[in-house]
């Protein structure tokens, strides 16, 4: 469900201040209502009580690490409405996050117009396109 004004609401969930900057500016521009937290426990606490669209998530984080934050999100997002951002190209939790069946792995620096493809194809799946 939409969030009231009707915007699709994602979460951007990373450690690094310029990234999330980056990422909330972007997805504002384009017409999302967008939630920024530097920790998994800090998006779990933004997320109580308010639906969100998708999530937008670096795999690895202090503490809850992006694999962490989106099983505990499973009640109230999809794995599949995940995108998963790290600068590492293998590493074992990539392999889980892929059999956890998370939506997307991007790789960073970042390729913003296939994250905006990659959420708006999520967004259309399920309806909530901004």
């Amino acid at each position: 469900m939409p969030a009231p004004d009707a915007r699709p609401t994602v979460l951007v969930v990373d450690d690094d201040l310029g990234v999330l900057d980056l990422l909330r500016d972007l997805l504002e521009s384009r017409g999302y209502h967008v939630l920024t937290t530097l920790s998994g426990e800090d998006a779990v606490r933004a997320v109580a009580g308010q639906p969100v669209q998708a999530v937008v998530v670096d795999l690895f984080l202090p503490g809850m690490d992006g694999l962490e934050l989106i099983t505990r999100l499973a009640p109230q997002l999809s794995p599949a409405a995940a995108i998963v951002i790290t600068g590492y190209a293998h590493h074992p939790r990539l392999d889980a996050a892929r059999r956890a069946g998370i939506g997307t792995v991007l790789r960073k620096p970042l390729d913003l117009d296939r994250l905006l493809a990659s959420l708006q194809a999520i967004l259309d799946e399920a309806g909530s396109s901004p």
